[in-house]
């Protein structure tokens, strides 16, 4: 990425799992942490959007204040 001038990379998983595959987000405040603590030593920027579908805004706001940079909808989870 560095050698193109991409300085940040936005996007998301939980690592070596297929369930976030198709959906590129990471879902929870404490996976949105491991993730961060897994690229902390890379010389890039990186943000994690997380999963943005749910029926209480508490989980919303948790995934936000856990380091999200934004959140995301996908039609998987009942998006229309």
């Amino acid at each position: 990425a560095i050698c193109n001038g991409t300085t940040t990379m936005i996007g998301g998983g939980t690592g070596p799992a297929d369930g976030t595959n198709a959906t590129t987000c990471t879902p929870g405040s404490w996976n949105i942490q491991r993730m961060i603590e897994a690229v902390d030593d890379l010389p890039l920027n990186f943000g994690f959007l997380g999963k943005g579908n749910d029926s209480q805004e508490v989980a919303l706001m948790e995934q936000i204040e856990g380091g999200a940079c934004g959140l995301k909808l996908h039609e998987d989870w009942g998006t229309t």
